[in-house]
């Protein structure tokens, strides 16, 4: 039989118009992604004042805590323990606030308490995320699993971030032939070149659906969607 309180969670989950969700992505570790994911963050909340979370999905080897500074009281594995009992305020109480503005949901403290969160435990923390914040921004990995899938799944955006690097190339075409068979629209995937240079033309030439392209040099800019 469901409580009133859950009920009452439920509701605000279905009403309430959903959060934003951007997810960064990488095609192998070491490229940026995490540093992507804080700065993606990190400007939303400089014009979404309070509204902004920034997740950490790398469950077992998350770094967002660190690279922030941040304490690691409350994670995911607290969250999707709590799920029943979350509103705006409660969020607000327990995630640890940025003086950029954003909230933070750090990774677990160990790989063993990672090993407990399922895929559909992490689909309903992200709805009841969307629910209390106007942007959800997840570091999702570099490795497909399925919370991984069922992350880029209910992305709105994805991330998808590479290096002008031969290896990093492989793997982007391999990640973007994947997205292909999950047939994410090429509006959901923007590719963000890590350290771009005047190779980064490769993007453009390789790529057979007209994905946009996030250049993250020293002045990062967003492109136009390619026109072919």
């Amino acid at each position: 039989m469901t409580s009133s309180k859950d009920q009452q969670t439920q509701n605000t989950v279905e009403e309430k118009a959903p959060g934003r969700c951007i997810s960064v992505f990488s095609n192998t570790g070491g490229v940026g992604a995490t540093t992507l994911a804080i700065n993606v963050a990190s400007s939303m909340a400089a014009q979404l004042k309070g509204s902004v979370v920034l997740v950490d999905l790398i469950l077992q080897r998350g770094d967002v805590s660190s690279f922030l500074d941040i304490p690691t009281l409350y994670t995911t594995v607290n969250l999707v323990s709590d799920s029943d009992r979350v509103d705006a305020n409660f969020l607000r109480s327990v995630l640890p606030k940025h003086p950029s503005g954003m909230y933070v949901l750090p990774a677990p403290n160990s790989p063993d308490e990672a090993d407990l969160i399922t895929a559909s435990q992490i689909s309903h923390m992200l709805k009841l995320l969307g629910a209390h914040f106007e942007a959800v921004v997840i570091d999702a990995g570099h490795e497909y699993n399925d919370i991984t899938l069922t992350v880029l799944d209910e992305s709105d955006q994805v991330l998808l971030m590479s290096l002008p690097l031969l290896p990093s190339i492989r793997n982007t075409k391999r990640n973007l032939e994947m997205f292909e068979r999950l047939e994410y629209d090429s509006s959901k995937i923007v590719l963000a070149v890590n350290r771009y240079d005047a190779r980064g033309r490769w993007i453009r030439a390789r790529s057979r659906r007209p994905w946009a392209i996030l250049f993250t040099g020293a002045s990062p800019t967003i492109m136009k969607q390619p026109s072919g």
